[in-house]
């Protein structure tokens, strides 16, 4: 009995091991979780081989194997549906943070480019007022130089506004 033992405990080391490299998480496709679940359809064969090795649990474990038995495999599979729930969680996380920074970069980008707009709107309006200037500003400018020409007797057939001319006119007096 005790080599019989002996050799169903190396059945069950044996069958975690091949499982074990077996990478099932790694297959391409498939949203498997990094447990597998070994099921023993008889419990009191996974009991006696762990009355023989008591550890043969914690290395199945230590090699992402949980040992299920007719009384604990609703349990492995909550575990495995908590898992699948928790790397959902984590994959819909990820895509908002990505999508999250996509935002706040382009975000970014929309204010650079509004200042720089800003910042050319404000040189535009400089040089409009300087502009603007040379009409009606000081003794030279333009507005009063105009009027002048018909005082002069120069031919004019139509009259400058007659807004700008005063506005000329105050900035001299």
């Amino acid at each position: 009995a005790s080599q019989a033992i002996k050799e169903h405990v190396n059945a069950v080391t044996a069958r975690i091991n091949e499982l074990a490299s077996k990478s099932y998480d790694r297959l391409p496709g498939i949203n498997s979780p990094e447990v597998v679940i070994m099921f023993v359809p008889i419990e009191s064969a996974f009991v006696e081989a762990l009355k023989y090795q008591s550890d043969i649990y914690q290395q199945a474990i230590e090699k992402n194997i949980l040992v299920a038995t007719p009384t604990t495999l609703l349990t492995s599979l909550n575990i495995v549906k908590q898992l699948w729930r928790f790397e959902e969680q984590t994959k819909y996380s990820k895509e908002l943070a990505n999508r999250a920074e996509r935002f706040y970069n382009k975000l970014n980008g929309f204010l650079t480019s509004m200042e720089g707009v800003g910042k050319q709107l404000d040189r535009a309006k400089e040089s409009y007022d300087k502009a603007f200037s040379q009409l009606y500003r000081g003794k030279g400018n333009l507005i009063k130089q105009a009027s002048e020409f018909k005082e002069l007797g120069v031919s004019v057939q139509k009259e400058l506004p007659n807004d700008s001319v005063e506005k000329a006119q105050l900035e001299l007096d």
